[in-house]
């Protein structure tokens, strides 16, 4: 686990020179999960995990401006360019696995398109509920499994023929893991939905390009895929996804609403 740790603050400290470029999903789905958080009652104390550059902060700080905002991030990078960015938000390097507060403490917990890249999901939603007062509120948007299901589909068609490409990639969780999470550790109220996103490019390299720069490169470290795998992969993609010469790539945003 520790090890996996690594290896994510490792991705995200490296995109994150680039990730406002390359993040405008990220944005568009922040701004909506900003407008559906509703709180009936006043609010003291906001967190946030994955706070990449900011900019989502800023939303959640502009919205709540009374409340004090806590804003974490796995990447020291991501910290430094959201603190260059955005004022009066108490911005820390840590780990969504151990959450360093108290228990029951804040009265909501956001997060925008981060939990899909914890370790252990489980885990992350306790820490979650352990930090929520009673009556806190969660509102969580994720990458879900139906992500980047072209490529899947052509690394299972070109790569290894006959062996369990899974073992190589990684998937991200599925709508049932999230709720399923939610329910263990606690929450109620749960609500859960799904939006498709869809994306062109004009190349698969330029695609890769984009989910290198974004931090969400999922090929395992031991995973080469050469020249003639890409060449491959990008025959498969223009045959079967494409269209006018750009090939298309789907993201699945996952909503998640839960309750302490």
């Amino acid at each position: 686990m520790v090890q996996e740790v690594n290896d994510i603050r490792r991705k995200f400290s490296r995109a994150a020179k680039s990730y406002d470029e390359y993040s405008s999903l990220h944005r568009e789905i922040g701004n909506d999960l900003a407008d559906l958080i509703i709180i009936d009652n006043p609010i003291d104390n906001i967190l946030e995990v994955g706070c990449g550059t900011g900019y989502f902060s800023g939303r959640i700080k502009e919205k709540y401006s009374r409340a004090n905002v806590a804003s974490i991030d796995i990447s020291e990078e991501m910290i430094k360019k959201a603190m260059d960015v955005i004022s009066g938000i108490d911005f820390i390097q840590a780990d969504a696995l151990r959450l360093p507060f108290k228990s029951g403490i804040f009265g909501l917990l956001s997060s925008n398109l981060a939990y899909q890249w914890v370790s252990d999901l489980p885990l992350a939603i306790s820490e979650t509920y352990r930090v929520l007062n009673e009556g806190g509120k969660v509102f969580l948007t994720l990458f879900g499994y139906n992500t980047f299901y072209e490529l899947f589909e052509a690394l299972e068609e070109c790569c290894l023929p006959g062996r369990n490409e899974s073992l190589l990639i990684s998937r991200l969780p599925t709508d049932r893991d999230i709720e399923s999470s939610l329910k263990i550790s606690g929450f109620k109220q749960i609500r859960i939905s799904k939006s498709l996103h869809a994306l062109r490019f004009d190349s698969l390299n330029i695609f890769l390009e984009w989910i290198k720069n974004i931090g969400a490169n999922g090929l395992k470290r031991n995973f080469y895929l050469g020249k003639d795998r890409l060449a491959r992969i990008s025959d498969y993609y223009l045959d079967n996804y494409s269209h006018d010469g750009k090939i298309s790539s789907t993201l699945e945003a996952i909503w998640a609403v839960g309750e302490k």
